[in-house]
């Protein structure tokens, strides 16, 4: 059965730290926000130390992604627009799915995931560590779980927590499980 998506983002906390700038930043600058840039770099496969300083190879980073679009001015410098299309993954992850008639939940699920998957969601900078990382996290990004068993990352659950978020966003139905960062405890209420 196919599963079209709409332009509509489902309602998944912690996602507009991640999305969204409210001004331009350009060499010289610091902070979380430039590391953010640096990961989003990186998963587009530039190159750059996620360090949260903004110099010169970040800057020509920026310039290179800009110029792959065929769309952005190539300034150097990160706009909302540049920034709109470095985490251009991420919103289209979060697309809302419109369900056809009759779908099961379990279908939506496998859909929301199937569609995170396809834009490559992954960690970056470390194990526990990225922009996908938070936004399963809810804006946090922790090491691993002591308490978790061998090689068992606690976003896997997280993961798994939002797809069932984002399907019963797209179903308009109550979430059927409290949301959960550890693996053995989702589902149990």
């Amino acid at each position: 059965m196919t599963m079209l998506a709409r332009r509509a983002p489902a309602a998944i906390s912690g996602k507009d730290a991640l999305m969204h700038i409210d001004r331009t930043l350009r060499r010289g600058g610091r902070g979380e926000q430039v590391t953010l840039i640096q990961e989003w770099l990186c998963l587009h496969e530039f190159g750059v130390m996620i360090d949260g300083r903004y110099g010169h190879a970040t800057e020509q980073a920026v310039r290179d992604f800009q110029g792959s679009t065929g769309v952005l001015p190539v300034t150097g410098e990160i706009d909302p627009q540049t920034f709109a299309m470095l985490t251009r993954p991420m919103a289209e992850a979060l697309r809302r799915i419109e369900p056809p008639p009759g779908a099961a939940f379990g279908q939506l699920v496998a859909a929301c995931a199937l569609q995170h998957l396809r834009n490559h969601a992954r960690e970056i900078g470390g194990p526990n560590h990225g922009p996908w990382v938070r936004l399963y996290l809810h804006g946090d990004q922790r090491p691993r779980d002591p308490h978790l068993p061998q090689g068992v990352d606690a976003w896997s659950a997280g993961f798994a927590s939002t797809m069932v978020v984002q399907a019963a966003s797209s179903l308009e139905i109550a979430t059927p499980i409290d949301y959960h960062t550890h693996p053995t405890r989702l589902g149990q209420q």
